[in-house]
């Protein structure tokens, strides 16, 4: 909780580097939030210097213990960054990465509406175009408003 009041300064001065320790601190006792919420300080750079392959590591640490968070952002990831992590078989994983985090948390809207991006464009996963509207139209009764806008 520390560590998000710093990094988003709610309740606390915001201070990326006081974010850090704290994320750094949960991480070490197994908190999957902080091994997340710190792999997205990385991969954004945030307090720290910008790290894909350290953000990638720790959102799939996060995976394997199963916060489907993790899992999702490792899918982003490895489909934002396909080129440079593999291709194919990124993208490949990333489709792997991205149904875990679905059969984890079904109604968490980044999920699903990385899930529908994934099948509308066939980011590995196989192109299914009503697949990804029922995604897109699920994400966004969830409350995800963008999700409305690639639904429409």
């Amino acid at each position: 909780m520390m560590g998000w009041m710093h990094e988003t300064g709610r309740g606390a001065e915001q201070d990326f580097a006081k974010a850090i320790t704290f994320y750094e601190k949960g991480d070490k006792v197994g908190y999957t939030d902080s091994t997340t919420n710190l792999g997205r300080l990385k991969r954004s750079g945030s307090g720290t210097e910008k790290d894909i392959a350290g953000a990638a590591a720790l959102y799939e640490k996060s995976c394997d213990l199963d916060l489907a968070r993790g899992c999702a952002e490792l899918a982003d990831i490895l489909v934002d960054e396909s080129a440079s992590l593999g291709g194919e078989s990124a993208l490949k994983k990333a489709g792997t990465f991205v149904e875990k985090a679905f059969r984890l948390d079904p109604r968490d809207t980044f999920t699903i509406s990385l899930r529908g991006h994934m099948l509308l464009n066939g980011l590995g996963l196989e192109k299914d175009e009503k697949a990804a509207a029922e995604a897109f139209k699920l994400a966004g009764e969830l409350g995800y408003g963008f999700a409305w806008r690639r639904y429409a």
